[in-house]
């Protein structure tokens, strides 16, 4: 939702202004990065959510698993946002790990309650 906020009050709200405005902000680097960050996001967010939530309703997982969701979809934003390329494939590594580990924890219940 961050991620929709900050593209519609940092980019799309000044393509408002003039049409050579728009077409500048959109074919900017820096709007690009951020669409397809947002576009990457809104992939993972959901499974992450969906998971998480369905533990919660079991009182199952850990609070570990819950922070490193946490952690690994707010740093592969971050990283990309900020432009540390060299991180991407780290921070993106990290999330398949942790949605493995989620995978583990929502098996782990075995879907009897």
């Amino acid at each position: 939702m961050a991620m929709g906020l900050y593209l519609s009050l940092g980019f799309r709200i000044r393509t408002l202004e003039s049409k050579e405005k728009a077409s500048e902000i959109l074919n900017s680097k820096a709007f690009k990065i951020a669409s397809a960050t947002q576009l990457n996001n809104a992939e993972w967010a959901p499974l992450f959510i969906t998971s998480l939530l369905y533990l919660h309703s079991q009182d199952a997982g850990s609070y570990g698993c819950a922070l490193m969701s946490v952690v690994s979809c707010t740093s592969f934003v971050v990283v990309r946002l900020a432009g540390i390329v060299h991180l991407s494939p780290i921070a993106s590594t990290i999330r398949y790990a942790v949605l493995g580990w989620l995978i583990y924890e929502v098996a782990s219940t075995g879907f009897n309650k």
